[in-house]
């Protein structure tokens, strides 16, 4: 069968109600006001709007359409500012490693350290060393190739920690945004 739909004249509920059922009167079942079915002109036909004592009136029955409501949400828009090299670049890496924390910016500051002074040192003691022809050559070679190599390392890793921090940084801002 077919139903009436119609809105109660106090709270705006949508109210469904068989065909046969108009004219009839009821109480809302939100806010317990009295209303009456609407009568429509035709039976299953299109409703006239008609309005009663109580201000309501006459929808035409609903389409094929489940009745549920079409929530349309807007496809989501990636946006990459694109900013010229410059100030505005300098500026965004000192927010991003603002962000970061000192933790990892700390060790990858002490990693670097660390590395420079190795590399310093090997270079140093090699030298020296060659100098004074108290040991050979290849174990001076071996000593400043490995202690210059770990150095850098050091150096390296220092700059992967302080990338990583900054990829961190821009993923947690996106999803943010």
């Amino acid at each position: 069968m077919d139903d009436i739909v119609f809105f109660c004249s106090q709270c705006n509920a949508k109210l469904t109600a068989d065909v046969d059922e108009a004219g009839e009167d009821f109480e809302c079942p939100k806010c317990q006001s009295p209303q009456t079915v609407p009568v429509l002109a035709e039976s299953g036909e299109k409703a006239k709007r008609v309005t009663t004592k109580l201000k309501t009136f006459v929808q035409p029955p609903p389409s094929t359409s489940t009745g549920a409501p079409v929530v349309r949400i807007p496809k989501r828009t990636i946006v990459m500012s694109s900013k010229s090299s410059g100030e505005q670049g300098d500026e965004s890496d000192d927010y991003l490693e603002d962000l970061g924390g000192g933790g990892m910016r700390l060790f990858a500051v002490a990693l670097g350290t660390v590395g420079f002074a190795l590399c310093f040192l090997s270079l140093s003691w090699a030298v020296f060393s060659l100098q004074d022809q108290s040991t050979s050559g290849w174990i001076v070679l071996l000593m400043f190739t490995s202690t210059f190599l770990s150095g850098l390392m050091g150096l390296v890793l220092a700059q992967l920690a302080r990338f990583m921090v900054r990829i961190a940084d821009r993923l947690e801002r996106f999803e943010l945004s």
